[in-house]
């Protein structure tokens, strides 16, 4: 691992364990799983299951077991990665892989909070024990669910703590750049960007690939230095998903197709992940790509219905990302009708599940940005006239006026409805 970590790539650890098994025979067939792991971990995960593992039903089936539920997580198999892992594991050679592939497998399989209560469970042990390993690859998989139900300034706060603590040693420095890059997201998709995003202090010489979300930067690449045209957005997620596909990280791919649906949603991205989801045979996200298509293909009534008989599931908070995305785009677009339809449908929505989460949202105006108070009156704009605005800024209402007639044009929306969806989340996080 210190081979790879020095930049001498995975072949050269391979070296490493196979002179190492010349030596000691005896330790050959935990060599092999030892291979398996650092070459699926650093390269791609291999398509030949046949030897997936001699050891898995041999006398070493700890260490079998661990390799084999860990790829089969990578792969995006999450039921056959807990059936790898299922037991107690009291003499696993590396003993905090198996809560980690129990718990990220749990949130792989859309079981956000059976996940997050094991995740924290096990960083309350770890912190105690002042175990560091423990706390960070906990608190990883935790700081996954909490993003993913929008408990932004919650899993902020549990990753302060781990980056307080200072760099780790190289064997899960990869997990942690993958928090500073989840750190960095809520600040990567706002319309002002801070001066210096926590991303930054992450490792730069890392491939746009890894096995788990986060640990290859392509995904935070993308969203952080997108382009304003949602066609070329759609571009460069597809090719980046087909490569982490390609490298056999299909949890990885589904991730980053999920969050840039959301984002940004548009058909090339939606079909890759509808293919990998239908793949993996997993449904637990089926209401929510129903609502995509129906965004996607402009079908405002079956929205309209699907919207109206949603029942909230673990992608509640996508569905409100996903709405958001789609009227910027519209906007972006220039399809007027579309953007006020797309506001309507995600103002109901957000009224009938409120929120006090702020929604990551595809940006919009980094080449045209509005003035502070532009945009301080665009978010009164939803709610109040322009008299109580007036009133509550201490200006005039023709003032006010002037401000959200600036608004419109530069932001392209055509309704006052429609410019509130667009800004209300594109302040920078305070």
């Amino acid at each position: 691992m210190l081979a790879i970590h020095a930049g001498r790539g995975p072949s050269a650890a391979v070296g490493i364990l196979q002179k190492f098994a010349g030596d000691n025979p005896n330790l050959s067939a935990e060599v092999e799983d030892a291979i398996l792991f650092l070459s699926a971990s650093h390269s791609r995960v291999p398509l030949d299951t046949v030897r997936e593992f001699v050891a898995y039903e041999g006398p070493n089936t700890g260490m079998g077991r661990l390799v084999h539920g860990l790829l089969e997580l990578y792969r995006f198999k999450p039921a056959a990665a807990l059936e790898a892992v299922d037991g107690v594991g009291d003499d696993d050679t590396f003993s905090h892989l198996r809560p980690f592939i129990r718990s990220f497998a749990l949130f792989a399989a859309g079981r956000v909070e059976e996940s997050l209560v094991l995740a924290l469970d096990w960083r309350t042990e770890a912190r105690k024990n002042l175990d560091q390993f423990g706390v960070i690859t906990s608190s990883y998989v935790a700081a996954q669910g909490l993003l993913y139900r929008g408990h932004f300034e919650e899993a902020e706060y549990l990753m302060s703590s781990v980056f307080a603590m200072g760099r780790p040693g190289f064997v899960v420095d990869s997990l942690y750049d993958a928090m500073l890059r989840l750190a960095g997201l809520r600040h990567a998709t706002t319309a002002m960007l801070p001066a210096l995003s926590i991303a930054a202090q992450a490792r730069t010489e890392v491939a746009d690939v890894g096995p788990l979300p986060g640990i290859g930067k392509g995904a935070y690449e993308l969203v952080a230095h997108n382009s304003t045209q949602p066609s070329a957005f759609d571009r460069k997620a597809t090719k980046l998903i087909r490569r982490q596909l390609k490298s056999g990280y299909v949890l990885e791919a589904m991730m980053t197709a999920l969050l840039c649906t959301c984002l940004c949603p548009g058909r090339p991205v939606l079909d890759l992940l509808q293919k990998i989801l239908r793949e993996s045979g997993l449904t637990v996200h089926d209401q929510l790509l129903a609502i995509a298509s129906a965004v996607v293909e402009g079908d405002h009534k079956l929205l309209g219905l699907l919207l109206k008989h949603y029942e909230p599931d673990v992608d509640t908070y996508q569905v409100g990302m996903l709405l958001r995305g789609a009227l910027k785009r519209h906007v972006i677009d220039g399809d007027a009708t579309a953007a006020d339809a797309m506001a309507q449908a995600s103002s109901v929505f957000a009224v009938r599940f409120p929120s006090a989460n702020e929604q990551l949202s595809y940006n919009s105006f980094r080449t045209t940005p509005l003035t502070e108070r532009e945009i301080e009156v665009a978010i009164l704009a939803g709610h109040h006239t322009n008299v109580e605005i007036a009133e509550q800024l201490g200006i005039s209402a023709r003032t006010v006026e002037n401000h959200i007639s600036n608004a419109l044009r530069k932001s392209g929306a055509t309704s006052r409805t429609s410019l509130f969806m667009l800004v209300g989340n594109s302040l920078s996080p305070r």
